[in-house]
């Protein structure tokens, strides 16, 4: 067999494939209502992203008495009006260009009834304590006796 001298260039190709990253988001992460002069927290999640991330509020405002740690996520303090406040949360990370998510929310604050005793005074039961059914008992039919 002969050779003829002839050389094939190599080619060598490389392939990049980039994956495009989680995107930063925020959710409210449903959170429950309060009450009026009631201690209060609840932590908004953050996924993806560079951490450490900054929270704020962009729009709207958290119940008066509570506040947001811009840290953490936490809202938490004890609320002073009730009533539906709807805002906005913002969430930024630390990547360069840093990302920015945003997610609408509210909380409801309720005002405690407490419990109300009522007593009535003068008024007779309709039946004696041992009229009522007793768990597990079996009614009995009534006994009835014939005269002759």
């Amino acid at each position: 067999m002969a050779t003829l001298g002839i050389q094939i260039p190599q080619v060598v190709l490389e392939f990049v494939i980039a994956s495009n990253p989680p995107v930063l988001s925020v959710s409210c992460n449903n959170p429950p209502p309060g009450i009026v002069g009631t201690v209060y927290t609840h932590t908004f999640l953050v996924s993806a992203g560079t951490p450490p991330y900054t929270f704020s509020i962009s729009a709207g405002s958290l119940p008066p008495g509570l506040s947001l740690n811009a840290a953490t996520g936490v809202a938490s303090g004890t609320p002073t009006t009730a009533g539906t406040f709807p805002f906005t949360v913002q969430v930024t990370d630390s990547a360069s260009p840093a990302g920015t998510a945003t997610v609408n929310c509210s909380i409801v604050i309720g005002v405690n009834t407490g419990s109300i005793k009522i007593t009535l005074r003068g008024v007779k039961p309709r039946c004696k304590p041992s009229d009522e059914p007793q768990l597990g008992a079996v009614p009995q039919a009534p006994s009835v006796k014939r005269a002759l």
